[in-house]
């Protein structure tokens, strides 16, 4: 989307990009079931209706927000449309100093997540749910053993392949799993 604000509009791919994350914070969303879901920031959504803020007004409360909770929305948007878009990080991090002051400090550093990761759990269905997380290394071996497995098929006399790419690369990952084992 950015690209066509780019090119109908002549915007800076910079800021198209940015009007594109703003829209997707501030905009309400329907669910497949019909569902109206709440935006994200919908204070500042209503303060951007009233064009009380700015672009960078949007992206400055988006970055702070994500350190403050929900309740902290309405003091950042007034303090917001009283200034600049550079001081509301700075506004944040004090807010946030504010309410977070009186919390204990973490006594256990975060564990270090592991670089490479498998998961497998077998659904009711009989089919068993493979996730995995590979290094770079690791991840460009799989893709390099897969890829040339999980092309489509030639058009044949029974018409071309109508396989999604995740059905291709999911008959390919079994096809993967035999060739190791027949090996």
């Amino acid at each position: 989307m950015a690209n066509v604000l780019r090119d109908a509009v002549r915007w800076d791919l910079r800021e198209a990009r940015q009007w594109v994350a703003n829209a997707a914070l501030l905009n309400s969303e329907i669910t497949p079931t019909g569902s109206e879901l709440a935006p994200e920031l919908p204070v500042t959504a209503a303060a951007v209706a009233e064009g009380a803020l700015s672009v960078e007004h949007v992206a400055a409360l988006a970055k702070a927000m994500e350190h403050l909770p929900a309740e902290a929305e309405a003091a950042m948007v007034d303090f917001a449309r009283e200034h600049v878009p550079s001081a509301v990080p700075k506004f944040g991090k004090e807010l946030a100093y504010l309410l977070y002051q009186n919390d204990p400090e973490p006594r256990d550093p975060e564990p270090v997540p592991l670089v490479n990761q498998h998961r497998k759990t077998w659904k009711k269905s009989g089919q068993l749910k493979v996730e995995m997380l590979l290094d770079t290394v690791s991840g460009m071996a799989y893709e390099a053993a897969l890829d040339p497995l999980a092309k489509p098929r030639p058009e044949t006399a029974e018409g071309p392949d109508l396989r999604s790419r995740s059905e291709r690369e999911g008959d390919a990952f079994a096809e993967l799993v035999n060739l190791v084992l027949r090996a």
